[in-house]
């Protein structure tokens, strides 16, 4: 089972490996642009990272869990049960 401290620690280095969180937050898609998604394996788990938009942050997808970038930080948005 993947626990939050871990999720969060897999998310921060996905975000490490896209140029850090000052890379990411200045990147924003336009509205009429698709949603840009990198996909990467960290420690065998799949990880979504989304950039931001013009109405919200960007946000990285780990198991069940969602972190928020926000003001450089990863912030956990919510977790998703697979029940």
């Amino acid at each position: 089972m993947l626990s939050e401290q871990d999720a969060r620690s897999i998310a921060e280095r996905a975000v490490d490996r896209l140029g850090g969180a000052d890379a990411l937050d200045a990147l924003f898609r336009e509205a009429h642009e698709p949603y840009p998604v990198q996909e990467l394996i960290v420690d065998e788990f799949r990880v979504l990272v989304r950039l931001r938009h013009r109405s919200g942050p960007a946000s990285v997808n780990v198991g069940p869990y969602t972190f928020d970038l926000q003001d450089r930080q990863l912030v956990l948005a919510n977790t998703r049960s697979d029940d």
